[in-house]
């Protein structure tokens, strides 16, 4: 989910407000890369339930897309997120 994922790809629901907590408007999920040469990217997806939820990411603090997190996800540490392992 962190890195672009759709929620259907966990098979435990396929709307983004149900990975939220139950009481709450918005959720966050942070997550930071270790990498070889001590630049760990920090991508941020914020979750917000309202009217039509949505989520935003940002990465290293940059507005971004699920798209483009999934490109450098793939092109620069090799992680296929549709990948589960």
């Amino acid at each position: 989910m962190g890195l672009g994922g759709e929620p259907k790809l966990l098979g435990r629901a396929s709307e983004i407000e149900t990975f939220i907590m139950n009481g709450e408007v918005t959720g966050e999920i942070e997550i930071e890369i270790e990498d070889e040469h001590g630049e760990n990217p920090v991508i941020i997806r914020k979750l917000q339930r309202q009217d039509k939820p949505k989520s935003q990411f940002f990465f290293n603090g940059k507005t971004s897309n699920a798209k483009e997190v999934r490109e450098i996800c793939y092109d620069k540490y090799e992680i296929t997120v549709s990948n589960l392992c």
